[in-house]
């Protein structure tokens, strides 16, 4: 060991075997204490190793928790960044949020009034379809009443134009005869229900039978025979006809006497077949020699044919 000495070798005195005994002695306990230091230090030595391995890992570990240190570090810079970026949009989307606040109020002020106008806007819509509704009605029975009066002046014009072609025909048939050199008269048609009357004697101008009298081989007097003006024989016994032509889509008939035969607008026509009235029409057109006439619904039980019988009604 460093320090540790030898002393020299004298030469042996009285006390020198105990010196020896005492020396031998010491060097045993220098022995066991020089093995026993010697262990401590191979145990210490081990201890170092393993607190120097121990150091080693624990260098280690701080080196990996400084760089972890450090990268946190760095997350914290970032998140704080962050942070500071997020406050920025909180305040911003504060500011948002009472804006959007605000325009919501108003929209609910909007919405209110808008509420109000369509409730408003159903009463007057509500008003509007009744009052729809009954123009519609109205329109309705205009185009109704329109139609019939179509259908009506439709039936007119055809009647007329029945009326016309038949007042043509008689013209011209009139015109044939007034141009055809006279003819002895043929005798009168035996028309039913009608009575065939004598030829009628000829009257002066006044229409007034010259009061002449006759008088007879047995010395009777015999008057001169009372003569009756045809229309004031119609209007006396009723005027009696035929059908011509029967119209059944206009509802309406045409029958062989005229103003000349005493037939006005409104007189009335009984139809007879045989000894049945099978209608009646009223007269809404008169020609010199032929009549238009309405047929009357409601008094009419069959068909009217042409060829029926047509007696005035009363």
């Amino acid at each position: 060991m460093p320090g540790f000495k030898i002393p020299p070798l004298r030469p042996p005195t009285g006390i020198l075997p105990v010196l020896l005994i005492v020396a031998g002695g010491g060097l045993v306990v220098l022995g066991l204490f020089y093995s026993s230091q010697r262990q401590q230090l191979g145990q210490l030595r081990q201890q170092l190793f393993s607190t120097q391995q121990q150091v080693s890992e624990l260098e280690a570990k701080k080196n990996a928790l400084a760089q972890e240190l450090s990268e946190l570090q760095k997350e914290r810079g970032s998140l704080s960044e962050r942070i500071d970026t997020m406050r920025t949009q909180l305040s911003s989307s504060n500011t948002e949020l009472e804006e959007v606040r605000s325009s919501l109020q108003s929209i609910q002020v909007r919405y209110d009034q808008l509420n109000t106008e369509r409730d408003r806007l159903k009463a007057q819509l509500a008003t509007t379809t009744s009052e729809r509704d009954e123009y519609r009605q109205q329109v309705q029975h205009l185009e109704e009443e329109k139609s019939e009066v179509q259908r009506a002046l439709k039936r007119w014009r055809e009647r007329l134009a029945l009326l016309d072609r038949d007042y043509r025909k008689v013209t011209e048939e009139l015109a044939q005869l007034k141009a055809a050199p006279k003819q002895t008269e043929p005798p009168p048609v035996n028309v039913v229900g009608v009575i065939p009357q004598p030829p009628a004697p000829k009257l002066p101008p006044s229409g007034i039978p010259s009061p002449s009298v006759t008088s007879s081989a047995s010395g009777m007097v015999e008057l001169p025979p009372i003569v009756v003006r045809k229309d004031q024989a119609a209007t006396v016994s009723g005027i009696r006809g035929r059908v011509l032509e029967v119209n059944e889509v206009q509802n309406f008939v045409v029958v062989d006497r005229g103003s000349t035969d005493g037939v006005s607008v409104g007189m009335s026509f009984d139809f007879l077949r045989g000894s049945e009235v099978v209608g009646r029409a009223t007269v809404i057109r008169v020609r010199p020699r032929l009549s238009a006439c309405d047929i009357i619904g409601s008094a009419t039980v069959g068909p009217i044919l042409p060829g029926d019988t047509v007696v005035q009604s009363w």
